[in-house]
């Protein structure tokens, strides 16, 4: 019984711990709504992958990213987002998304 009495404190405070420390997720890959144009209409210069957290996600920074990969880019399309999700502590939460899509430059000639 004293040794119950004894550990007791320490068993339920690990406890607490190994609970609320953490865990991670991975949320399904997301399609944008942004497909190819049908007319054909445009030159495909290549694939543009960022990951970022959160707060500095989006299709501006993808664009961004894809005008300095190839600065002739005008659009960025068929966009990809696969996410991981963060907790630690059950009370800080953390976000990374891996963005990617294909950039495209229209053609002003056939427009």
């Amino acid at each position: 019984m004293r040794f119950l009495i004894k550990f007791f404190p320490a068993f339920i405070i690990t406890s607490f711990i190994l609970a609320a420390s953490g865990c991670q997720t991975f949320t399904s890959p997301q399609y944008a709504n942004a497909a190819f144009p049908a007319d054909g209409k445009y030159e495909i210069l290549g694939r543009i992958t960022i990951s970022s957290y959160e707060s500095h996600s989006g299709y501006l920074n993808l664009l961004s990213k894809a005008k300095e990969l190839y600065p002739e880019t005008d659009d960025v399309v068929n966009i990809i987002v696969d996410g991981k999700e963060s907790y630690f502590f059950t009370y800080l939460y953390l976000a990374q998304y891996t963005m990617s899509g294909i950039a495209i430059k229209y053609d002003s000639d056939r427009i």
